[in-house]
């Protein structure tokens, strides 16, 4: 099991049933989805299992290519072909060697496994399950160590675009220098800045990892260390992860000799809920707390469904979060002639960002899209595929998910192409000659009906010079 994983976490206890297998947990997750009746057209794989660069360059190559392999050959009919098979364990029984593979999908798997990763992309590009997010793991001094750039820090964002990368969960725990080396991150507060910002230049999107009651910390500390993250780095995205304390850690023999003291559960909720009404309207919270058996906890047992508990609270009082999630459509029904365009711009230490999003009558957030012009003096940063460009780092329209070329409520107005239309009409007003897009393999077709290019390191590139 990865460090930092348990056994009967649910996505962890499905990859060690299916012993890591990432072929067998893309075709039993799509499964799971078509047989719920969701629309398995548009996927986004998440990658967890910790750092990802610390991982064998022979065995993430492999592992993608497989990932790809599953999406590729997943249709509907392979579905109703699987469909009577309730579990997943019967699944890896069914498809237990590459000729079983083989056989039941009437194709060569281990001729598909030697096929190069850009062989199996452009597969993707048109397949029925497309993967338009690829989102891994890593820790900031991947990209920034003792204040600097690391030496492999641009080849490592090249091969996660080759990969097809487009989201980056990057575990910083704290911005306090004293609380990460009392808890040996091994990093300090600047790595932690010169790393955000290297990966957004780069045009990823970040989803930071932020924890809270760590050894050394307070309430009111971490209350500071969260308003530091939204002033400062200005995530994306964001999950909340209180500390966990468990048997056999050096931390609960720390807490067994008086040096380290949990919250209570109440201080817990307060110290959440202080924090989702600060969150800006362009951070999304993604999780609060992970789906931890309670049954691993040592003292403070903290239920799964926190996130409950805290809005439960915040209706109470009459407070409200204002994050990307918690304003996201929900409507069944939207008036197409009553919809609200807004504009938020804000600075971080590379350049200017502008955070476009369509909102409903109710304003609830149909559709929203992320926009970055790097200022000049960051351009070396850049990988030269993109480098002095403008970048479009996410598009995404909420509603009810629909296949493409189909017509759905919010999914299908058009607002994707609205959005697009209106970044680039903002970065030629930045001076900007090229907008670029860090476009997941999925979505690559879509860009290039509307005039973008696959360059290198798998961007989409678009001239916008106003002539």
């Amino acid at each position: 099991m990865p460090k930092s994983y348990l056994q009967k976490e649910p996505a962890a206890q499905r990859a060690f049933n299916l012993e890591f297998n990432p072929f067998l947990q893309v075709v039993t997750r799509l499964l799971m989805l078509y047989r719920n009746g969701h629309n398995v057209n548009k996927a986004e794989i998440i990658i967890d299992g910790g750092t990802w660069s610390n991982y064998p360059k022979k065995y993430r190559d492999s592992f993608v290519s497989l990932i790809f392999i599953a999406c590729n050959l997943f249709t509907p009919k392979v579905a109703e072909k699987l469909i009577e098979y309730r579990k997943d364990e019967q699944i890896k029984d069914l498809l237990c060697s590459d000729d079983s593979i083989s056989e039941f999908f009437d194709v060569d798997f281990n001729e598909l496994k030697a096929k190069k990763l850009r062989e199996l992309q452009k597969v993707n590009s048109l397949s029925y399950v497309r993967i338009v997010g690829l989102s891994i793991e890593e820790r900031p001094q991947t990209y920034a160590f003792n204040g600097s750039i690391t030496i492999n820090a641009k080849l490592m964002v090249k091969s996660l675009r080759k990969y097809g990368v487009t989201k980056i969960q990057l575990g910083i725990q704290s911005l306090n220098d004293r609380i990460l080396k009392l808890n040996k991150r091994d990093c300090t507060k600047r790595d932690i800045l010169i790393a955000t910002e290297f990966l957004r230049v780069n045009g990823f999107k970040l989803n930071v990892h932020i924890m809270q009651n760590l050894l050394g910390a307070t309430v009111k500390s971490d209350l500071q260390d969260y308003k530091e993250l939204m002033r400062v780095i200005m995530p994306d995205e964001v999950k909340i992860y209180p500390t966990v304390l468990f048997k056999n850690t050096e931390l609960y023999n720390e807490y067994l000799n008086g040096n380290y003291k949990q919250y209570s559960f109440e201080e817990l909720v307060e110290l959440i809920i202080k924090m989702k009404s600060i969150t800006p309207k362009f951070v999304r919270i993604n999780r609060i707390f992970r789906d931890l058996p309670t049954e691993y906890m040592q003292g403070v047992k903290i239920p799964s469904n926190i996130r409950e508990y805290v809005q439960r609270e915040m209706k109470l009082r009459g407070l409200s979060c204002n994050c990307v999630r918690c304003r996201q459509v929900k409507s069944a029904v939207i008036d197409p002639k009553r919809l609200k365009f807004l504009i938020m711009k804000y600075r971080t230490g590379g350049g200017i960002n502008y955070f476009l999003q369509y909102l409903s009558n109710k304003n609830e957030l149909l559709g929203l899209l992320r926009l970055f012009i790097p200022s000049n003096k960051i351009h070396d940063l850049m990988l030269n595929s993109i480098r002095g460009c403008a970048i479009i780092r996410e598009v995404h329209v909420y509603g009810i998910t629909t296949e493409f070329a189909k017509q759905g409520n919010v999914q299908h107005l058009g607002l994707g192409r609205k959005l697009i239309t209106k970044a680039e009409k903002i970065a030629q007003g930045e001076g900007c000659t090229n907008l670029s897009v860090i476009a997941g393999i999925g979505t690559q077709e879509y860009y290039s009906k509307l005039g973008y290019k696959l360059v290198g390191d798998n961007f989409m590139k678009k001239n916008i010079e106003v002539r």
